[in-house]
C-alpha cells in the first residue's frame, strides 16, 4: 500500500469514557506491551486535525446509509471492515496506542486518541446522530487495532471488547493531545479529490518567491527559471514570514438581511482554498488556510450564529472571504 509520514497537532473536541469487558495485552511500537484488564476505564479523546484524510464527496443517503450500517460492522474481521470501507462511504480516522493515566478517583485507566478530519466537527457538535456515529466508529477501530496488535491469549480469544455504555465527562480530553506522525494511505486523499499535506504547500512556496503569482486567486504561474551561472540565493527574511499563518483583516456587516463576517484573504489561491478549514459554531468562528491563514473568534457575538443556515462565498478578484451567519 503506497503510504506517506504527515505530521498532525491534534485539536481536542471531545471526551467520552467506557469500560474494557475483557483482558487483553496489547504491543506497543516503542518497546514492551500493556496490558488493559476486565473493568479497567477507558478514555477516549476525540480530536481534530486538519491533515487527517477527509471522508470522500457522498450525499447525504449515502451518508445516512453508513451510519445506519455502521453497528453491523461490529462482528466482522479487521480484513472485512477494510474492504467494507472500499466499497461504502468512510470516515479515516488516526488512532493512537493505548497509553496509562489514572482517573478521578486514582485507578488506572487508559486513554485512547482518535483523530478525524477538521472538517467533521462542525456536524458533530450540531448533529447528535453523526456524533454517535463518530463515537461508534471510535470504538470498532480501536478494538479491532487494539486486537490486531494483541498477543494471542487463550483468556482472550476474542480480543479488546469495550462497553457500548459510554459517558461523557465534562473535559474536552483526557491529557494532552500529543504531537505525533503517522503513515496513511496516499489514496484516502485521492478519494476525497484533496491536496496531500506538504505538497500543497511546496507549491506556495514557489508562489510566494514569483513575483509574477497572483494574488487573486487566480492560477499560479511558474517561478521564473535563474538565469545560467547564477547561484540561487536564499529567500529573503519577509518570504519566510509569509508563509507563516496571520490572522486575516476581518470585520462584520449585514448582507442580504443576515450577519456577515467579511475576511480579507488576498493571497488565497485556488489550492489552498481547496484543503481550508471553516468551521461555524454557535459562538465561535474558525478558519484555517494554512500556511497563509489562521482565524479563532470565540465569542463573536451576543447571539447565538445560524449554524444550520451558515454560509460561505469566496469572491476571488476581491480577495476576500464572506461568511454569512
Amino acid at each position: 500500500m503506497d503510504s506517506l509520514r504527515i505530521s498532525l497537532t491534534p485539536a481536542p473536541g471531545y471526551c467520552f469514557k467506557t469500560t474494557a469487558l475483557s483482558d487483553v495485552e496489547t504491543r506497543l511500537t516503542t518497546a514492551g506491551t500493556l496490558r488493559i484488564q476486565n473493568a479497567t476505564k477507558v478514555f477516549v479523546n476525540i480530536a481534530w486535525d486538519q491533515n487527517v484524510p477527509p471522508p470522500p464527496p457522498a450525499s447525504e443517503e449515502a451518508i445516512q446509509r453508513a451510519i445506519r450500517l455502521e453497528e453491523d460492522t461490529r462482528d466482522l474481521s479487521f480484513k472485512d471492515v477494510l474492504k467494507q470501507e472500499e466499497e461504502d462511504w468512510s470516515v479515516p480516522v488516526v488512532v493512537s496506542e493505548p497509553r496509562q493515566d489514572i482517573d478521578k478517583a486514582g485507578n488506572p485507566s487508559v486513554v485512547f486518541d482518535c483523530v478525524y478530519n477538521s472538517s467533521l466537527k462542525s456536524r458533530a457538535l450540531r448533529d447528535a446522530e453523526f456524533r454517535a456515529y463518530l463515537n461508534e466508529l471510535s470504538l470498532q477501530r480501536i478494538e479491532l487495532q487494539t486486537t490486531a496488535s494483541s498477543v494471542p491469549s487463550p483468556a482472550s480469544p476474542n480480543g479488546l471488547i469495550l462497553s457500548r455504555e459510554i459517558k461523557t465527562p465534562n473535559i474536552a480530553s483526557k491529557g494532552k493531545l500529543a504531537k505525533r506522525s503517522v503513515l496513511v494511505p496516499r489514496k484516502l486523499y485521492a478519494a476525497a479529490s484533496v491536496p496531500i499535506p506538504g505538497e500543497a504547500a511546496k507549491s506556495l512556496v514557489e508562489e510566494v518567491r514569483t513575483p509574477e503569482s497572483s494574488t487573486a486567486g487566480l492560477e499560479v504561474k511558474p517561478a521564473a527559471a535563474p538565469k545560467k551561472g547564477i547561484l540561487k540565493t536564499p529567500p529573503k527574511i519577509e518570504e519566510v514570514k509569509a508563509l507563516t499563518p496571520k490572522k486575516p483583516t476581518h470585520k462584520w456587516t449585514e448582507e442580504s438581511n443576515k450577519r456577515c463576517l467579511i475576511l480579507d484573504v488576498p493571497n488565497l489561491t485556488r489550492a489552498i482554498h481547496a484543503s481550508s478549514v471553516l468551521d461555524v459554531e454557535p459562538r465561535r468562528i474558525i478558519f484555517s488556510a494554512p500556511p497563509l491563514y489562521s482565524l479563532d473568534l470565540d465569542d463573536v457575538t451576543g447571539d447565538e450564529l445560524d449554524v444550520d443556515g451558515a454560509k460561505a462565498e469566496w469572491r476571488v478578484k476581491e480577495g476576500r472571504l464572506l461568511v454569512y451567519v
